[in-house]
């Protein structure tokens, strides 16, 4: 497939093939900040971030594209670099943010996704809905502004060998409580009536190994943690949400924010510009996944080493298996897919979500002003 068309601004960007690659040498200043990739749960924050610059119409990575100073700077953080989590991951590498005017300071932040927030340490966060329900049950007033993951993209299950349906699982291991796969081991279990016990567990890559290892029957998360397990012949899918039709019909229509941008409500108005220029960037970035095989995204991404940790084939088979998750309805949250994330969290037993308690209404949780500027 032919390459998006970059801004004319663009020129220290070249082309290799199809991606973008940045060919000026890199300042000690301006190298990445290398982290230890950690697979954490997907809610408390989903994908990993990218610390490569690539800005427009100046040799400095943080000039703006006029030329006339530091393009003004967006402080994001995601958990880890999950393929689920690629959109952010390619406005950033192919320089999209940037052409939108904004600097975004994109950092793998782990198990502190979410204090990051809280502590104002960062602007926003991607993650499942649960991880800013659960900080506004703590009276930190929170607002989810950008759909990025859905369609149950962070609800697959696998079976260990010889359990081919939910219903023959006696023990589930997922991820901890404020994340989505464990919203989703929970909802299949209280929406097929099942008895089978979950296991919370913060080590993300023992939900696949002790499935595979026999120790535990089933496992749920992210179709990227069990896709070598699945290779091995170790497990098997016995939920797979890219095909509904094979879904039990008493989960099929259930729909969750898998994961998604937000923010401290009192922090984000002072930044509606850079907010509006990053929904931007993302809306870019998904023009650009359309233009691009997942070969050529995995080329782009393996420009930062922690996403070389996922061999590069296997990379590009894990982006094009999540095509059907990223933003769904373009981002944009409306009230009806709102009110089925309050029926979705209360089926997980937070019954205090409910859209009649003010707390946890549309226009109380949900801003998507943000992504009406960028639309206009």
């Amino acid at each position: 497939m032919s390459g998006a068309s970059l801004p004319s601004s663009c020129q220290p960007l070249m082309m290799r093939g199809s991606v973008m690659v940045d060919r000026r040498r890199t300042t000690p200043s301006a190298r990445p900040l290398v982290r230890r990739r950690r697979a954490v749960a997907l809610a408390a924050g989903l994908a990993g971030g990218a610390m490569l610059f690539a800005a427009c119409g100046s040799s400095s990575p943080d000039a703006s594209s006029s030329g006339s100073g530091p393009l003004p700077k967006l402080r994001v953080v995601v958990a880890t670099t999950d393929p689920s989590s690629t959109p952010v991951f390619v406005a950033k590498q192919a320089g999209l943010f940037a052409a939108e005017g904004v600097d975004v300071d994109l950092t793998v932040a782990g198990a502190n996704t979410v204090t990051s927030v809280t502590s104002g340490q960062a602007d926003i966060a991607q993650g499942g809905a649960l991880a800013p329900i659960t900080v506004a049950k703590q009276g930190k007033d929170t607002a989810i502004l950008f759909w990025a993951l859905g369609n149950k993209a962070a609800g697959f299950v696998v079976g260990k060998p010889g359990i081919t349906s939910l219903d023959q699982c006696k023990t589930v291991i997922t991820s901890t409580e404020a994340t989505s796969p464990f919203g989703w081991v929970t909802a299949y279990k209280r929406a097929l009536g099942l008895d089978y016990r979950i296991i919370a567990s913060q080590d993300v890559p023992a939900i696949s190994a002790t499935v595979a290892a026999g120790t535990n029957d089933c496992g749920g998360s992210t179709y990227g943690q069990f896709t070598s397990g699945i290779a091995a012949g170790k497990m098997s899918l016995i939920i797979d949400p890219r095909d509904p039709s094979k879904l039990p019909a008493a989960v099929r229509d259930l729909n969750f924010i898998d994961s998604g941008f937000w923010g401290m409500k009192a922090n984000l108005p002072p930044l509606k510009d850079q907010l509006v220029r990053f929904v931007r960037g993302m809306e870019k970035a998904m023009t650009y996944i359309k233009d691009h095989t997942g070969t050529q995204l995995a080329e782009l991404l393996y420009q930062r080493e922690d996403w070389k940790a996922i061999p590069k084939a296997d990379l590009a088979q894990l982006i094009d298996s999540q095509r059907f998750a990223w933003l769904p309805d373009g981002g944009r949250i409306t009230e009806q897919a709102w009110a089925g994330v309050t029926t979705f969290v209360q089926n997980m037993g937070l019954t205090y979500v409910t859209t009649s308690d003010p707390t946890w209404s549309y226009a109380s949780r949900v801003d998507m002003s943000y992504l009406d500027a960028a639309t206009r």
